[in-house]
């Protein structure tokens, strides 16, 4: 039987545990840092820091400096984990297993690589205590998310060629930037959710308020694009590229179909380096 010293210090620990879930600290989380040692094999170097962006605090991982007018590859991440269960919101969105994280670190072919979380996940600001949980849940797709990502990569790009990839919820970011930024060179989505409302019309829950595509959607349709498709994904189905791609109508568009489920197996290193037309 526990004394009542060690009840005790358990008790205090589970509380610790418990506030520092709805709370937090500010600070790159730990599990960034022991995620990207994985990359040591590659003799990869991360620099792992916070950004502001708009009102967000992000968690950004990059590796390499490369020349002026080098490609930089960009990578956000997933939704992660936003829910619990359905209707029930996480007390923290970091996702398990980072698959945007993965892809990022799997990139040999680009000169500078730069991975971008999403709101509150892996660094905890004040925002992101329990009670502001709309951040990563039915307010991740709004207007003030996709311009903190715009004003985000203008700075970090400074203008020089980018390529931007975006896993699941993180495919609508990618095509947001694409649509908008003139520097842009292609972007890519892994099970991408570009259209967030059709993917929650077809699991017939609750619409979502998301940002609207600029007039004629931007330039979207000028952008040389890659979607790449799970056969098997039952959280973003094939058809939701396909309704995308009639209502964008790509003038250079290249969808590749894989046997996967939504979190892979991914590797798409051999796609990247292939044109898309």
């Amino acid at each position: 039987m526990m004394k009542n010293g060690g009840l005790w210090w358990l008790c205090h620990m589970l509380l610790l545990a418990w506030a520092g879930v709805l709370t937090a600290c500010g600070g790159v989380a730990p599990e960034l840092p022991v995620l990207l040692k994985k990359d040591a094999r590659n003799s990869h170097t991360w620099q792992m820091h916070e950004e502001q962006a708009g009102a967000f605090t992000l968690a950004v991982a990059e590796r390499g400096g490369g020349r002026a007018g080098d490609m930089t590859r960009i990578y956000i991440e997933g939704d992660g984990r936003a829910y619990i269960t359905s209707g029930q919101p996480s007390g923290n969105p970091t996702p398990h297993p980072a698959t945007g994280l993965q892809l990022a670190m799997a990139d040999v072919g680009a000169a500078r690589v730069v991975y971008l979380a999403r709101p509150c996940q892996f660094a905890w600001a004040e925002m992101c205590k329990f009670n502001n949980y709309k951040v990563w849940t039915t307010e991740r797709f709004t207007e003030e998310v996709v311009i903190a990502y715009v004003e985000l990569v203008e700075r970090l790009s400074a203008g020089q060629p980018v390529e931007v990839v975006g896993f699941s919820g993180g495919g609508f970011i990618a095509a947001q930037l694409a649509a908008r930024l003139s520097n842009v060179v292609r972007f890519v989505t892994v099970a991408g959710n570009v259209l967030p409302n059709e993917v929650n019309a077809w699991h017939k829950v609750m619409q979502l308020e998301v940002a609207a595509w600029p007039a004629g959607f931007g330039r979207l349709a000028q952008v040389p694009q890659l979607h790449v498709v799970g056969l098997s994904d039952k959280i973003v189905a094939p058809q939701i590229v396909e309704s995308y791609l009639r209502q964008v109508q790509p003038s250079c568009a290249r969808v590749v179909k894989v046997a996967a489920g939504h979190l892979g197996p991914w590797e798409i290193e051999s796609l990247l380096r292939e044109k898309d037309c």
